[in-house]
């Protein structure tokens, strides 16, 4: 009688409380997606992009057909790879103040017209680098106003509210620089080049009855089949085939592949007429490519471009990742090791290959050690510090010409340098490095900002030439282009117990 009394008196209170209770409960799972497993539409995915990182605009072309396959059975949640700086409320971005404004010109898109974002991420990432952004602005459908205010999106509260919640999101995570994909709350890793596992994947998470049917973790061959050319060497670097299966996708229609020897007559032939320089290379009939929607769509995002004859489309050396060069010239026992100059791993492959060269009955005597650094460039040549990109931004760029010069001006110096900056690469301190390696700091600070930045020009071109964003990469010989673990494999190499086990990428 009590509790009917009080229910009596207070009902409308009560379903107030319950409603609010519910409706925050919910909001709750809305905002932590990432505590949801299974057995839900939609699956939530989350990304973490840097707009200037290679593997960051390869996530977005992945993401942007995972968005059109799936539609509204997956929704993806942007976070943007930003520093903040409370005491002076101040956002950073690892490229630097243009990097930063791109990161505030898609989060307001995010903020107030979603339904435009992948026009304007996809278009805008084929022309990153070009500080005009209008066109693709335009491209993406925005008018005047709309482009004004993603002029002045940095002022704008609920855009920083975004990019402080990606800087508390990677803070939780604990997450070091990069790029990365949660799916429904697990971190997905090795997401690169695999856009059939990654269907698939989100597909066994969706309620059996909302999942695509015809996706391999279901039996049954699927109904349409195409032949695709892998030009490929079948008996070494440059034999994985499987990394063109994984993005021409066996999910939706079934891919065979016809092998074709890059020494053989017809490959050859191939090679030359279609000026194809990386192995393997995969080659896909126009007709195919205009008749079957996946493949359309890999068009559009930019993972297959027209060949030279325009007779095929290809997969660009990009998304190969490594691979073999059988048309560059052979440089006999000449090692080139691709660095980020802060990178802990590139420099710790830098001391050892140094040490072991410089020791008594050294196994890598007859070899020549080269470094090079990875580094991206805006305009070409440049002309300035800032027109340079690198991972850990214009600290890096700095570091990765005073070791450019030293190498240049003072070779028997350069191991000394490393070594004394070897405890903290990114350090400040640089004159203690100087004066333990014996080095005229001066003389070295006179040439970083002219002839300097000319010799960064070269390294911009070589890793654009070759498609390298990790650290570190091999390049033995002028043709074979090996990560860590490939690199260790090589019988020149495989006695020297390299301890590096890491990459920055």
């Amino acid at each position: 009688m009590y509790f009917s009394e009080i229910f009596k008196k207070y009902h409308c209170r009560i379903l107030l409380f319950l409603l609010i209770f519910i409706y925050t409960a919910d909001c709750r799972c809305a905002a932590y997606p990432k505590k949801v497993m299974s057995g839900y539409n939609p699956v939530f995915i989350e990304a973490v992009v840097s707009p200037y990182d290679r593997q960051s605009i390869s996530l977005n072309r992945l993401l942007y057909i995972i968005s059109n396959r799936f539609g509204s059975k997956v929704t993806v949640k942007f976070y943007f790879a930003v520093e903040y700086d409370s005491a002076n409320d101040k956002f950073t971005a690892s490229g630097g103040i243009k990097e930063l404004e791109e990161i505030y010109r898609r989060g307001h898109i995010l903020r107030y017209n979603r339904k435009n974002f992948w026009d304007y991420a996809i278009a805008r990432d084929q022309n990153i680098y070009n500080p005009d952004w209008i066109p693709e602005a335009n491209f993406a459908g925005f008018g005047d106003s709309e482009i004004k205010s993603m002029a002045a999106a940095s002022s704008d509260s609920r855009v920083k509210s975004l990019l402080l919640e990606s800087h508390n999101f990677i803070k939780e995570e604990n997450l070091e620089p990069g790029t990365y994909l949660f799916i429904a709350g697990k971190k997905f890793e090795k997401w690169s080049s695999r856009l059939s596992e990654t269907a698939a994947y989100i597909n066994g998470l969706l309620p059996e009855e909302d999942r695509i049917k015809n996706m391999p973790i279901y039996p049954g061959k699927p109904d349409k089949e195409i032949t695709v050319l892998a030009v490929a060497n079948p008996y070494g670097t440059g034999s994985n085939i499987g990394i063109g299966r994984s993005l021409l996708g066996t999910d939706l229609l079934a891919v065979k592949m016809e092998i074709i020897n890059y020494e053989d007559d017809f490959g050859r032939k191939l090679m030359k007429k279609e000026k194809l320089t990386f192995l393997p290379t995969f080659l896909v009939k126009k007709n195919d490519v205009k008749r079957e929607e996946k493949l359309s769509q890999l068009n559009v995002a930019g993972l297959l471009v027209p060949s030279v004859s325009s007779q095929y489309y290809v997969i660009p050396s990009t998304f190969v990742v490594y691979g073999f060069y059988p048309f560059n010239p052979v440089r006999n026992n000449e090692l080139t090791v691709f660095v980020m100059s802060h990178c802990p791993w590139g420099s710790a492959t830098m001391l050892q290959l140094l040490r072991e060269k410089n020791r008594s009955l050294s196994s890598i005597s007859d070899i020549t050690v080269k470094f090079r650094y990875i580094v991206e460039s805006s305009t070409y040549p440049a002309v300035s510090l800032t027109d340079f990109k690198a991972f850990n931004g214009l600290p890096e760029v700095e570091e990765n010409i005073r070791q450019i010069i030293i190498q240049k001006y003072y070779p028997e110096k350069f191991l000394d340098y490393l070594e004394a900056r070897s405890s903290d690469v990114s350090s400040t301190l640089v004159y203690k490095a100087f004066e333990k390696a014996s080095i005229p700091e001066q003389d070295v600070k006179d040439k970083i900002e002219t002839e300097g930045v000319k010799l960064l020009c070269i390294e911009a071109e070589l890793c654009r030439k070759f498609g390298i964003s990790a650290s570190p990469s091999f390049l033995w010989e002028n043709r074979y282009l090996l990560d860590l673990d490939e690199f260790k494999l090589l019988p020149r190499f495989r006695r020297l117990n390299i301890s590096v086990k890491g990459s920055c990428r």
